[in-house]
């Protein structure tokens, strides 16, 4: 491509993303999510487990001492904050992304793709070809053409 550099092209590959990838990106952000939530859990059980009452000491004292289960709740507080931005960005994925997958014409594409990326945890192979009453390899073949499908309509 004239007047092309190799880090344009870069940049661009960068941010088309193949149907796949944003497809994926949905179930990466659900999982994204789990974790921070069982890291918020995390650092509640720790302030737990530190017992006692906030601390006045900073107050009292004048300095910025914060006790260990204060520290433990900051965290699990900043976490929180963070993971309200995160479920925001998986929001907006999921309405992006699930409004092409609902121009989808065909049933089973639809239902592989949403079984697929729209699960909380992502849905093994075989779990979807059980609920769809198919073949492994069938699934993989509706899988293959709903891709395409979704590409189409973008």
């Amino acid at each position: 491509m004239a007047g092309t550099t190799p880090s344009s092209m870069n940049s661009r590959r960068r941010f088309a993303m193949t149907p796949k990838e944003q497809l994926r990106q949905i179930s990466t952000l659900n999982q994204r999510i789990e974790q921070r939530l069982k890291l918020i859990e995390y650092y509640m059980e720790q302030a737990e487990r530190m017992g006692g009452a906030l601390s006045l000491v900073g107050r009292v004292t004048g300095t910025k001492e914060q006790s260990p289960m204060e520290r433990w709740v900051d965290k699990a507080i900043d976490l929180a904050r963070d993971l309200e931005a995160e479920v925001e960005a998986l929001r907006a994925e999921r309405r992006l992304v699930g409004g092409i997958v609902e121009r989808i014409q065909n049933p089973k594409y639809k239902q592989v793709l949403e079984l697929r990326y729209f699960m909380p945890v992502m849905t093994k192979w075989e779990e979807i070809a059980e609920i769809m009453e198919c073949d492994v390899r069938h699934v993989y073949r509706l899988h293959g053409e709903a891709l395409v499908d979704y590409a189409k309509c973008q």
